[in-house]
């Protein structure tokens, strides 16, 4: 089915009102828009062409897909607002959002279904600007933009800030209208995703210093062309940087499972499960990506449980069972060090967490428990229900599914669960399992220098989780001198050292 028929009425209701909206900001701007001489209109032109040229190059960067994707098509936009003012300004944004849809229809980023959304991008863009170019006014109140002043900086910043915050809000709104999530919900990913990150600002910024140069010094116009492509260099290299920590995780979480053949693939299968429900409540590539990540490091913590409780094939006890119940916290400590990967690890260790309140660590409720916990738990709760374990079986999918329907409303959030059994119906959580038993059987054996790394790594791994729990009842992979190593090294010292040995690994 296409995305455009998959949207609520709400939502092709809001997305009407924001071309409405638009349209009306656009001819006010179309009947107000004059220019003082070629001069401007050939100096417009070509701003415009040079923001379209950075659009380009920034779409061209392989970017980390788990992270927001920082979008400056609205350079253009400040830079022509603070030259020519508000109408071609506003025009100005129409045309290089735009172009950033359609350099994203070409790079296979968007497809032809999404058409609707393109439009409600492209309107939301003329909203902002036009929000955008009201601040601007009233902080300089007929004041001149240049000479540079407090009053002219304070009028780029708020500017910029208002063009965030008006985008931040219609983004909430539209969440909400397509049933994504609830409004706090929404408002909290916004926050969290835009308002601590100052490159936000950049846009302004940016677009103030164009524009003060060309007014200024024409000449050395092009110089703005070295700190742009350094930013882009910067961009790429952090790009890298965490796409080498997701993959250093993704090995680790490989040798967690192979502690325990019944698990073994546990966390791939979750993370693909997880996928695919992200994909069935139409989040956006970008979540997808990251709800998978989270679900190959969601159980990470369990490198503290003790051997004989995790392998056991009998009920565990009461304070086995409250042992088991320590992985998540755990999980959120290995990952702390980690910046970058902390915000995921903690959505990723709540998975644990019911819908009725009555799960664990914190007995989270309903809407309090992030959106991506609420998958991770139904796809967990599958692969768990589904695959052999060292006390019992693996379910038919029949049982399985009932189980989960039963689940509904009281363990699991019913509109996942109800993701889960479409997907389930359409084969989509089939032919991810059968994709993961051919990326089983294609494995190559380890040749010996591959399993003098594993070992080593395991070694490592062994020693963080006993620095994590020191307890007397270590398994026996905590030995005295496991501790005594474990100890004698801070926790993130044994993180570099994983972190370099996985660098080094044989390919």
């Amino acid at each position: 089915m296409e995305v455009a028929e998959r949207l609520p009425a709400k939502a092709r209701r809001f997305i009407l009102l924001l071309t409405v909206l638009a349209s009306a900001i656009l001819l006010w701007a179309g009947l107000s828009l004059s220019f003082s001489s070629l001069r401007n209109a050939a100096i417009c032109l070509a701003g415009t062409a040079l923001t379209l040229g950075i659009i380009l190059v920034l779409r061209g960067i392989p970017t980390d897909e788990e992270e927001i994707q920082y979008e400056y098509e609205e350079i253009g936009f400040f830079f022509v607002l603070f030259l020519f003012g508000p109408s071609l300004a506003t025009l100005t944004a129409l045309i290089c959002t735009m172009a950033g849809e359609v350099i994203a229809l070409l790079r296979g980023r968007l497809s032809r279904s999404r058409w609707i959304l393109a439009v409600g991008n492209c309107a939301n863009s003329v909203i902002c600007a036009a929000s955008a170019c009201l601040v601007l006014c009233l902080i300089l109140w007929g004041k001149p933009l240049f000479p540079p002043s407090l009053v002219s900086a304070l009028a780029v910043l708020g500017a910029g800030a208002t063009f965030l915050i008006v985008n931040l809000l219609i983004t909430g709104i539209h969440l909400t209208t397509r049933g994504t999530c609830a409004w706090k919900e929404a408002w909290a990913r916004m926050r969290e995703m835009a308002l601590p990150d100052p490159l936000f600002l950049l846009p302004s910024a940016f677009g103030a210093l164009g524009a003060l140069i060309l007014r200024e010094r024409p000449e050395a116009f092009l110089l703005l062309g070295i700190p742009f492509f350094a930013f882009c260099l910067s961009l790429q290299l952090m790009s890298g940087t965490r796409r080498e920590v997701r993959q250093t995780l993704g090995a680790l979480t490989q040798v967690l499972d192979a502690r325990d053949h019944y698990t073994l693939g546990h966390s791939e299968r979750v993370a693909g499960f997880a996928a695919v429900l992200a994909r069935r409540l139409d989040l956006g590539l970008v979540k997808e990506r990251q709800i998978h990540f989270m679900g190959l490091i969601h159980d990470l913590g369990k490198v503290a449980i003790r051997d004989d409780v995790l392998l056991k094939n009998d009920t565990l006890t009461f304070d086995e069972f409250r042992h088991i119940q320590s992985h998540p916290a755990v999980t959120r400590v290995i990952l702390e060090p980690l910046g970058y990967v902390r915000k995921y690890a903690q959505k990723a260790s709540l998975h644990h967490e019911r819908y009725d309140g009555g799960g664990y660590p914190f007995g989270l409720r309903g809407s309090d428990i992030p959106q991506e916990a609420r998958i991770l738990a139904v796809a967990d709760t599958w692969d768990a229900l589904t695959s052999d374990r060292p006390y019992r079986k693996g379910m038919d999918d029949t049982r399985a599914v009932q189980i989960l329907q039963l689940a509904r409303g009281c363990q699991l959030d019913p509109e996942v669960v109800d993701a889960f059994l479409d997907a389930y119906q359409e084969g989509a959580i089939n032919e991810t399992r059968l994709l993961w038993r051919k990326i089983e059987e294609e494995r190559v054996p380890r040749s010996s220098e591959e399993s003098l790394f594993h070992h080593a790594l395991a070694r490592l791994w062994a020693d963080l989780g006993a620095l994590l729990d020191c307890a007397p009842q270590r398994s026996a992979s905590a030995t005295p001198a496991v501790l005594a190593r474990a100890r004698s090294r801070p926790r993130l010292q044994i993180h570099r050292q994983i972190m370099t040995l996985f660098m080094s690994r044989p390919t």
